[in-house]
């Protein structure tokens, strides 16, 4: 009764260390800091809109977003 209980814990522990290994799949790249170029892609120039400082194809700070009257001259409550 033991060696039953004993082999049954040990198929359970080898099968558990198996699916482990296998959920774990191939090592992804990290491209959250490469350069695009060298990727060949070329990103698009940085443009400022004139009328709500919003840098397209550039960094926005969090806070000018909800300040945005539209975006792509469709008001916010129409994209909504």
């Amino acid at each position: 009764m033991r060696a039953r209980l004993f082999l049954s814990i040990a198929i359970l522990v080898v099968a558990a260390r198996d699916g482990a290994a296998q959920l774990q799949g191939p090592k992804l790249n990290d491209y959250t800091k490469v350069d695009l170029k060298s990727l060949g892609i070329e990103p698009c120039p940085v443009e400022k809109d004139e009328k709500t400082g919003f840098l397209v194809g550039g960094k926005n700070a969090t806070a000018l977003i909800p300040k945005l009257p539209s975006v792509a001259g469709r008001s916010i409550k129409n994209l909504e």
